[in-house]
């Protein structure tokens, strides 16, 4: 048997996600079998999977503990060694200044992103444990395409990150985006354009005029003021 007393990382989730996650090799109809059987308990009471869980609460698994290994496994990715631009960090969430080429969330097993990136840093000056990535793993809010570089919001805990998908998804926090333009902008304008991904190199173009007519995309437009002088060049807002 064992008992799991659930941590302020942990609080805020549903039992059966927060099972999903401790037993990450376990199916979900195991774990509703064993709710069933009282195998599993929670604050000593049958459950269902659905209640939220508080800080505080007492997980109990009736089981032998070959069987919670068995079904348990912490995968870390051994990654390069990167030094984080860290804008801002406290206990809950973390502000990193992404560079120009740096994947913000991995798009195939292999890749490493600033989500292993992170884990790594986490990991190495002790505030994360292997045994925490059990109940949750840290990862980012808003993402950035691989060339572009800028602010990337994570949660460094569960409440962390729900908080900032709250701000994200409400836009209490307003995103701003730079870019390179050629010559003079004397006045306000407007450009649009449409979108064309590349799923095969994972890059997105404008289209021209012509091939706008021939492809059905996603419009875009970037209001642009308060040019800048950058080495021949204008920084646009």
């Amino acid at each position: 048997m064992r008992e799991i007393v659930i941590e302020k990382n942990e609080a805020g989730q549903r039992l059966d996600k927060f099972l999903a996650k401790y037993m990450n090799e376990a199916s979900k109809s195991f774990f509703y079998k064993m709710m069933r059987k009282k195998n599993i308990t929670l604050n000593g009471k049958k459950c269902e999977g659905n209640e939220k869980l508080a800080e505080g609460d007492v997980v109990k698994l009736f089981l032998a503990e070959d069987t919670i290994e068995k079904f348990s496994s912490v995968q870390v990715q051994e990654v390069k060694k990167v030094d984080l631009d860290i804008l801002y960090e406290d206990d809950e969430i973390i502000l990193v200044n992404k560079p120009a080429g740096m994947l913000s969330q991995k798009a195939k097993e292999t890749d490493e992103s600033l989500v292993e990136y992170l884990i790594d840093y986490l990991l190495g000056s002790g505030k994360l444990t292997e045994s925490g990535l059990r109940a949750f793993r840290p990862s980012v809010c808003n993402r950035l395409d691989r060339n572009t570089s800028g602010i990337v919001a994570a949660g460094k805990s569960l409440a962390g990150l729900q908080m900032l998908s709250g701000v994200f998804k409400d836009r209490s926090i307003h995103k701003y985006y730079q870019c390179l333009v050629s010559g003079e902008i004397r006045d306000v304008k407007t450009v649009d354009g449409w979108l064309l991904k590349d799923e095969k190199k994972n890059q997105v173009r404008i289209l021209t005029d012509v091939e706008a007519k021939r492809f059905e995309g996603k419009g875009s437009g970037q209001n642009m003021s308060r040019s800048q002088r950058m080495e021949g060049l204008r920084c646009s807002e």
